[in-house]
């Protein structure tokens, strides 16, 4: 159980493995996760907490 991380330390470090291996462009990313954030945020605005 102690093994568990950052959810956002690992989107961060794919994110940025995926420019620098020429996947994809910055804007690609950075789009990306513009769109994650805004679904996400919608559709925890949908829940009880």
């Amino acid at each position: 159980m102690g093994d568990e991380t950052d959810p956002a330390a690992g989107t961060l470090l794919t994110s940025y493995a995926r420019v620098h291996q020429g996947a994809h462009w910055p804007g690609d990313v950075a789009a990306g996760a513009a769109l994650g954030v805004t679904v996400g945020a919608a559709l925890a605005s949908r829940v009880d907490p």
